[in-house]
């Protein structure tokens, strides 16, 4: 019996000013937690951290450390709900199923 494609939503990310300040809001709001330490990607040229909602799904927090990131943009525009992450089985299967 084959696995699922599609197994389960893994985290909500959110494109914020500043994790650090965002993270201690959704902890006084909603006694989110962080669950990692504050990471940054020279890559993506971010800093994210993940929250704890209290469910299996987590909140990523995601903030821009320059204009040349690829959500800076989107954060000057709106920020916050930027992307879905599922965990998957069977990631060709997926992306076939989502398509």
């Amino acid at each position: 019996m084959k696995a699922p494609a599609a197994s389960r939503l893994h985290h909500i990310g959110m494109v914020v000013e500043d994790v650090q300040k965002a993270a201690a809001r959704y902890r006084r709001w909603f006694g989110f937690t962080p669950s990692r330490r504050v990471v940054v990607d020279p890559v993506q040229q971010v800093r994210t951290v993940f929250l704890q909602t209290g469910q299996s799904v987590l909140l990523e927090l995601v903030e821009p450390l320059s204009a040349v990131s690829p959500v800076a943009r989107f954060l000057n525009q709106r920020g916050g709900l930027h992307h879905l992450c599922y965990e998957v089985w069977d990631l060709e299967r997926a992306l076939g199923r989502f398509r």
